[in-house]
């Protein structure tokens, strides 16, 4: 009993951090890409500074577009919901 709920415990966390990973992955390159960025044009001056948080913007929707195409949410929410009708 104590190994297959191990083994059980064990293969959702894999299944979870198949999701989890490129979300964090891409939050934390996306903070870091703006903020080092703002950081420099900041100095040459705000209509530069503007027109990049613009663009910063614009490439940030096609980075989350690329996370969610990619990720394959329904198949993972779906196989718990497969896997309890079979054991009951």
């Amino acid at each position: 009993m104590g190994k297959a709920v191990v083994s059980k415990s064990w293969q959702e966390s894999k299944l979870l951090w198949h999701i989890a990973f490129p979300a964090i992955l891409t939050a934390v390159f996306q903070f870091s890409i703006g903020f080092v960025t703002v950081g420099f044009v900041g100095h040459i001056g705000s209509v530069e500074l503007a027109a990049v948080t613009v663009v910063e913007n614009v490439i940030e929707g096609f980075a989350y577009g690329a996370l969610v195409m990619n990720c394959p949410a329904p198949l993972l929410l779906c196989t718990p919901l497969a896997s309890s009708r079979s054991d009951n």
